[in-house]
């Protein structure tokens, strides 16, 4: 069976529940301060929370940046890879742009840019280097289209319509693809190469429930090696990875652990494992199915004992839309390790 059996454990601990001034479509811890939350909203606002970890787990919300107009949904959301940036995020929008917000400045939006024909989903980082400049922003829309913005070319003037953005494992190939995905792109997770020789590799999430494994050939070509059906639209895809540095890649044969978000299906908790060159697999290792309404944001982050030195458990928040619910639940964290 493609989609997830009923003996997949469901999740039974919540931690917390905050109601939103608005749907939430989209949040990310961040990689620079692990304790703040950053949340996409319907409307227009970029929401900054703070996680309390002292006696009890709990969010406080601390900021609301008003970045967008009301009418425009923020979609989704990324935080800048580099420590150069660490208050920058990406945003992609329902007007099908995608922007540059940094909520330590003023005004805090630095950059926006059409990506999309129809709505721009979901934006996502991939470090290729040591600076930000070697950043790639990556983009995925109701077009079916998966784009590319190095991020030297963020800062000039890129021409929405040019479909010749080079691909960042070639000098010379455009990576532009409608073909892959049978509806809208929705999720974009780089997977952290071994080493500069290693092929980029990506996870997509769509609309037709399945979550892919590609990977870019030398010509800037997609190729998918792996496949899965998840029960729900893959909204969101988010790696687990809190204990690892993040100038440290992972070894090409480690398990990647995956966070996501399925929209009425609820979130789960992947494993997905690299077992030759071009053979990858992907497996459903937890579910939870809490949420009353649509499922679009989720993220994790690994709950550390300062008294022991040891990472017990592993928080995750996930979003439901309607409902307008933010929920906080626990995994061990020697499940995904």
């Amino acid at each position: 069976m493609d989609e997830d059996d009923e003996s997949v454990p469901a999740i039974e601990r919540k931690l917390q529940t905050v109601s939103t001034c608005s749907a939430v479509l989209d949040l990310h811890f961040s990689p620079h301060q692990p304790e703040v939350l950053a949340v996409a909203t319907s409307t227009g606002a970029i929401e900054i929370y703070q996680l309390h970890l002292v006696q009890s787990i709990s969010l406080e919300r601390s900021l609301i940046v008003q970045a967008f107009d009301s009418a425009i949904l923020a979609l989704s959301l990324a935080w800048h890879p580099s420590l150069e940036r660490p208050t920058e995020i990406a945003v992609s929008l329902s007007d099908g742009n995608i922007a540059l917000v940094d909520y330590s400045k003023t005004p805090p939006v630095q950059l926006v840019t059409e990506a999309h024909s129809l709505e721009a989903w979901t934006v996502s980082w991939s470090n290729l280097g040591r600076t930000s400049n070697d950043c790639v922003l990556y983009s995925g829309g109701d077009d079916s289209g998966l784009r590319a913005f190095p991020h030297r070319q963020l800062r000039s003037d890129i021409r929405p319509d040019e479909d010749d953005v080079e691909s960042p494992a070639s000098a010379t190939a455009p990576i532009f693809n409608t073909k892959i995905h049978g509806a809208g792109v929705t999720a974009i997770l780089p997977i952290k190469r071994a080493s500069s020789s290693t092929p980029e590799t990506i996870l997509t999430g769509s609309y037709d429930e399945y979550i892919r494994v590609l990977a870019l050939s030398p010509m800037g070509i997609w190729k998918v090696l792996a496949e899965k059906r998840l029960g729900g639209g893959v909204w969101r895809l988010k790696q687990i990875a809190g204990l690892e540095n993040n100038d440290t890649p992972l070894p090409t044969q480690s398990p990647h652990y995956v966070l996501a978000s399925c929209m009425h299906a609820g979130a789960r908790v992947l494993q997905i494992c690299q077992n030759s060159p071009e053979t990858w697999s992907i497996d459903v290792l937890y579910k939870f199915e809490e949420h009353k309404s649509m499922n679009y944001g989720s993220d994790a982050t690994f709950l550390r004992d300062h008294e022991k030195g040891k990472y017990p458990s592993v928080v995750v928040a996930s979003t439901s839309f309607y409902d307008r619910e933010l929920c906080l639940w626990e995994i061990p964290a020697s499940h995904v390790i």
